[in-house]
């Protein structure tokens, strides 16, 4: 079975996102012959059943979904606006145990919480996690700063390092 994955760039950071070539297939035509603002509620409205998009990134969500959903349909669309960089970079590194998928649980719910957009990746290889240089998982880096290694960090402690990525401290 093919896994529908979708990389998408959200604010210059690139996002994975599930479930939007399955989405064209079944209703591509119906959504391509829709007005623009309505089709790309509906997408954005399915995508987010199926994946996390916090409040605070919906628009940019909803643009750069419909970028990709006409692209996929072989139709013209405008180049996406000049990339906003302040949204964050973050890493979970561990192989896929009950605590690396933990750490990412928790991280998520705290982006919620905070309604903050990051781009969040699961580094899951054993060459990919050796060549990051974390010895113990699982592993957070947040903006290419290695946090926290061999522990899952607390909510309260992720919120912190959090919005102190986010100010720029």
């Amino acid at each position: 079975m093919q896994s529908d994955h979708t990389i998408l760039k959200i604010n210059g950071r690139e996002v994975g996102i599930t479930g939007l070539g399955a989405l064209f297939e079944e209703q591509g035509a119906e959504l391509l012959a829709l007005p623009e603002d309505q089709a790309k509620d509906r997408i954005l409205a399915a995508m987010a059943a199926t994946n996390y998009i916090a409040p605070a990134a919906r628009t940019h969500y909803r643009e750069a979904l419909w970028r990709e959903f006409c692209r996929i349909g072989g139709r013209a669309v405008a180049a996406p606006p000049e990339a906003d960089r302040s949204g964050l970079q973050i890493q979970v590194v561990g192989p896929g145990c009950a605590q690396c998928d933990r750490l990412e649980q928790s991280l998520y719910q705290v982006l919620a919480e905070l309604e903050i957009a990051a781009a969040v990746d699961h580094v899951r290889g054993i060459h990919e996690i050796a060549a990051l240089g974390i010895m113990g998982t699982p592993g957070l880096i947040i903006n290419g700063k290695v946090l926290a290694v061999g522990k899952v960090p607390p909510p309260a402690q992720l919120k912190q390092w959090i919005v102190a990525a986010t100010s720029g401290d």
